[in-house]
């Protein structure tokens, strides 16, 4: 019993500190497409935006998702 109460707050501890990561990247991707001097930085910041958000927001994913497509195309940027 006590194992599994241990168990279960090392287990919320270590979603916290992924929660707290994964907002640190965000917090540095949304600073990045602010200051970034072109448009294939800015392409690359979206894309990673969208990856960071599929799980907890996947409709501001799939956002970020279409605003680097259509930055990609409106740039004539090749993919890879």
């Amino acid at each position: 019993n006590q194992v599994s109460i241990l168990f279960f707050f090392v287990w919320i501890s270590c979603g916290l500190v992924q929660a707290q990561n994964s907002q640190k990247i965000i917090d540095s991707l949304h600073n990045a497409l602010h200051n970034a001097q072109s448009d294939s930085l800015k392409v690359l910041a979206l894309e990673r935006l969208s990856w960071e958000h599929k799980f907890a927001n996947p409709i501001k994913a799939v956002e970020f998702g279409k605003q680097s497509v259509d930055l990609a195309k409106k740039s004539s940027l090749k993919k890879g």
